[in-house]
C-alpha cells in the first residue's frame, strides 16, 4: 500500500516538474528565440525581451527541478 502511494507521488512530481520545464522552454522560445524572428525592434526592446525570457526560463526550470528533488 505504501509503495503504491510512493509511486503515485513520484509520478505526480515528475508530471508537475515536466509541466514547469515546458513553461520554462516556452519562455525561452518566446523571449530569446522569438526576438530573432520578430520584426525590427530597438536594442532596448530586444534586451528587455532577452532578460524576461532568460529570467522566467530559469525561474520555471528551477521550480521544476525542485519538484524532482522531493
Amino acid at each position: 500500500m505504501d509503495r503504491e502511494k510512493t509511486q503515485v507521488g513520484s509520478d505526480r512530481s515528475r508530471l508537475v516538474a515536466e509541466f514547469f520545464s515546458n513553461i520554462g522552454v516556452a519562455w525561452f522560445t518566446a523571449g530569446v528565440i522569438g526576438t530573432f524572428l520578430s520584426g525590427s525592434r530597438t536594442f532596448t526592446e530586444v534586451l528587455i525581451s532577452f532578460l524576461w525570457g532568460i529570467g522566467f526560463s530559469v525561474l520555471f526550470l528551477s521550480v521544476g527541478t525542485g519538484f524532482l528533488k522531493r
